[in-house]
């Protein structure tokens, strides 16, 4: 009878302790942190060295220069700021511009490929 009872003090103290050493246990860190892509950078590790960042950034200037988007970028916010006259009564983007009334369906402007270039 008394080792019943040894026993049945044991198998609680089992049950308890076992999802108290489950509670404790440290997390598995390495298992949940997930590598940047080889394919692609990081915001994370291109901004983590200056001279990285730099690059990155040379890269999406060169990409837009070869587009011709920062002269219609520049031109575009000329247009919207007033800075600029809009001689052109044709050319739709920029009496939209002008005007302040664009369109986000027809006329989304640069923003179609600006964010293809950041992201």
């Amino acid at each position: 009878m008394k080792t019943d009872k040894i026993n049945k003090r044991k198998y609680h103290l089992l049950l308890l302790l076992i999802p108290v050493g489950i509670l404790v246990q440290p997390s598995c860190k390495k298992f949940v942190v997930i590598p940047p892509p080889v394919t692609e950078l990081a915001s994370k590790s291109v901004f983590d060295n200056p001279d990285a960042a730099t690059a990155a950034l040379t890269g999406i200037y060169t990409q837009m220069q070869s587009n011709n988007e920062s002269f219609f970028m520049a031109q575009s916010c000329g247009l919207l700021s007033d800075e600029l006259t809009n001689y052109s009564s044709s050319y739709l983007p920029n009496i939209q511009y002008y005007t302040n009334a664009m369109l986000a369906l027809k006329s989304p402007g640069p923003w179609t490929r600006a964010y293809k270039y950041i992201y």
